[in-house]
């Protein structure tokens, strides 16, 4: 038996299976495989794949499940695009209705999440990005509404984005480059 234990088979293919038992002298070469994959497995076991998904979400949900990097090195957020489009601007962070009169034409909308009272802001936002909520909640509706690019659920966006930092928002796919700090 080439393999350390019976498990390892299921870090290979039937070909390769069946060349380890036809060809024991590559031992070294397929321990190397189970190795390798046993390493990515490890990675992606964590993620959690939802009961339903649209083909088109499947790439999205395995970027997000990417290692978390330290804040410095973000440069890629991820969320649910909950009203299409794509915008390029200046991020605000809005934490409360006492931040209203911080919100600039044609900038990003950046907050934890929306109600009635923050609809005015709508106007003036060239897109949004909100830590909660889904495709009915307030921020997305209304974002659909204006006819702005929107996500949800982009996990600590008002923490690791800042006032004045220039983003790519590309809500079609759920993708936020930060272009520059």
């Amino acid at each position: 038996n080439p393999m350390e234990c019976g498990e390892d088979y299921y870090f290979l293919y039937l070909d390769e299976i069946e060349r380890a038992i036809a060809n024991p002298e590559q031992d070294h070469e397929l321990k190397s495989l189970v190795a390798e994959r046993r390493t990515a497995y490890a990675t992606w076991q964590h993620l959690q794949m939802p009961l339903l998904m649209r083909e088109s979400g499947l790439p999205m949900l395995l970027r997000r499940a990417n290692a978390v990097l330290p804040d410095a090195d973000v440069k890629q957020l991820y969320g649910l695009g909950v009203s299409a489009g794509q915008t390029e601007g200046e991020v605000v962070v809005i934490h409360s209705p006492d931040d209203f009169t911080r919100m600039k034409p044609g900038a990003i909308l950046v907050t934890q999440a929306t109600d009635p009272a923050w609809t005015p802001l709508f106007t003036l936002a060239s897109g949004v990005i909100v830590e909660i909520g889904g495709m009915g909640s307030h921020a997305s509706t209304v974002a659909r509404e204006y006819g702005l690019p929107a996500l949800t659920n982009v996990k600590n966006a008002t923490r690791l984005l800042k006032d004045g930092m220039q983003v790519r928002l590309d809500a079609t796919h759920g993708v936020l480059d930060i272009v520059s700090p």
